[in-house]
């Protein structure tokens, strides 16, 4: 991946494939549905393998899994497969982005404290994106425990191949970590705050210069899967901290999708995603 710009997996072939787990507490078709209590739930720790088949088979630049409780001494372990045959090497990717040695603070950071951990409301997301997307009909996803719970568990799984315009968005690029609270003043003067609870972001970007292409990939794309379709959006795709993780969301768009064709050959949209 060349450029650290906007991605957008939109049809996420995991939704349409046939799942089977080592062990299913909780069944491992709820990675299929984006209901956060709907989770796929281990019997135990010991290693789980979750292997998908897609009746059709498709091109995939990307996985990730989303609302997980590995931890960052997790082990993510993928393997593609095409007509049998295994599509390039077994990929290991972490399950969290841990601090690095040269920003990790003797005392202060626990041992593997990961960014993951610094995010205000948590992001337990592991994700690898390919340098070439494949054709696969199969995938296969090892995992290994790490965190503190006696089981291993995914909320949503996500397998595709990504959007990125060839221009990236304009700057001022707002992102927003909505709180579900209200402050209230007293008889006395003093200030209450009511509510609270689980924080939930949104996006709001502008593209202002779309070639013919891009137009008709949004509108393929997007358009095509509706305002109630879960989509994978990664701002800042590329590295290895708090940018990407913050940048990086299971989302819907919030409203209808329009553009405007502005002048010869271009044309301009703006995308507002909600947190999911």
């Amino acid at each position: 991946m060349a450029k650290n710009q906007l991605r957008i997996l939109a049809d996420n072939l995991h939704d349409t494939a046939v799942l089977t787990a080592t062990s299913e507490a909780l069944p491992i078709a709820n990675t299929q549905r984006s209901e956060r209590p709907m989770v796929w739930r281990s019997a135990d720790l010991q290693t789980q393998v979750i292997e998908a088949t897609l009746p059709t088979g498709g091109w995939v630049d990307c996985i990730a899994l989303a609302r997980h409780n590995l931890g960052g001494a997790g082990v993510l372990k993928i393997e593609f497969f095409n007509a049998g045959t295994q599509v390039g090497e077994t990929i290991t990717a972490p399950t969290a982005l841990l601090i690095p040695a040269g920003l990790w603070r003797a005392g202060i950071d626990g041992w593997g404290a990961s960014y993951n951990d610094e995010m205000p409301a948590g992001s337990p997301l592991g994700i690898h994106w390919l340098d070439t997307p494949v054709v696969i009909d199969s995938y296969r996803i090892t995992l290994e425990g790490g965190g503190p719970d006696s089981y291993i568990e995914i909320g949503r799984i996500f397998v595709g191949l990504s959007f990125s315009p060839a221009v990236n968005f304009n700057w001022g690029l707002q992102v927003q970590w909505q709180e579900n609270a209200e402050h209230i003043p007293t008889e006395g003067g003093s200030l209450r705050t009511v509510g609270g609870g689980d924080l939930r972001r949104s996006f709001a970007l502008q593209l202002d210069w779309l070639n013919d292409a891009d137009r008709v990939q949004l509108v393929t794309q997007l358009v095509r899967v509706g305002l109630g379709a879960d989509l994978l959006v990664a701002l800042y795709p590329k590295g290895n901290d708090l940018l990407q993780l913050e940048h990086t969301m299971v989302c819907r768009r919030e409203s209808s999708f329009s553009h405007t064709h502005n002048h010869f050959q271009n044309w301009q949209a703006s995308l507002q995603f909600i947190e999911v």
